[in-house]
């Protein structure tokens, strides 16, 4: 049995649960892998026991490990299982409270697709369709897009300065920081191209597909070995390319790029590499 039909099979045998929707890319209509996680949002009218205990999880089927977490909706802090299964399979499952569902209140990405895989008391019939539509990019404001800029340039200096002290675990610490504010500018910088009218999937996700060919041929060596000479090319090369997309942008949204930061910066990092 396949395992949405397993997680189906016990919510059934659960009293307080009274819905179950699939969200996320197994409910979209773009493609996905057999590799793809399983996104549940459970609608119950109580999710106590479902957090007080782990336990339920293995009435599905054999758990590997479970991370509790929680995500933020509509002011509230909703519990989150994400579990691994065995044979790696993935599921995510968000509790809701059952109050939601009546007032056909379901979290935004829900538009982008998602499926009803269990109703038991047909709560579920006036909810909106979904669009299948992709999100819209936001805009960044000057004050947004400057401190992208300015925590960019800090985090280089650091990885300067460990670089200098042929110091690698802080250094890649540093690295991956200063790598997260460039992802950042990438997405922003072909949002832009694309007039903000779809959003760059989250976490660098799939970026041989939407990020441009100049920028995928420029990423290559900014990940650099454990060692001291190739993390200095990486530096090097984060930077060039950063302040490309940087200041290309900045040209687009009619900010100023902050030219004495970035020198100050690029300059002491250059005599101290």
């Amino acid at each position: 049995m396949a395992i949405l039909e397993k997680i189906v099979s016990w919510a059934k045998r659960e009293e307080p649960i009274k819905a179950l929707i699939l969200s996320g890319s197994r409910a979209q209509k773009e493609a996905f892998d057999e590799l793809s996680d399983y996104d549940i949002s459970v609608f119950c009218s109580s999710y106590t026991f479902y957090t007080e205990t782990d336990a339920w999880l293995e009435q599905i089927a054999s758990v590997w490990v479970c991370i509790k977490d929680h995500i933020p909706f509509q002011n509230l802090t909703l519990p989150t299982r994400l579990a691994l299964f065995d044979k790696g399979i993935k599921v995510d499952f968000s509790f809701f409270p059952l109050t939601l569902l009546l007032q056909g209140l379901l979290p935004e990405e829900f538009d982008q697709g998602y499926r009803i895989v269990l109703d038991k008391e047909n709560l579920t019939q006036n909810l909106p369709k979904p669009s299948f539509q992709k999100p819209k990019a936001k805009r960044p404001t000057k004050q947004e897009f400057l401190t992208v800029v300015e925590e960019f340039w800090f985090e280089a200096y650091h990885v300067a300065l460990y670089l200098k002290r042929k110091d690698l675990w802080p250094l890649k610490f540093r690295s991956w920081a200063m790598h997260t504010f460039l992802l950042r500018m990438i997405e922003w910088h072909t949002e832009a191209q694309k007039d903000w009218k779809e959003a760059s999937p989250p976490l660098g996700k799939k970026m041989s597909s939407w990020a441009g060919p100049e920028i995928l041929q420029k990423l290559d060596g900014i990940f650099a070995h454990f060692d001291a000479e190739d993390s200095k090319k990486g530096l090097f090369q984060t930077l060039s390319l950063f302040r490309s997309l940087a200041t290309d942008l900045a040209h687009r949204l009619e900010i100023a790029y902050p030219e004495e930061l970035d020198r100050n910066i690029a300059e002491f990092i250059a005599k101290t590499c």
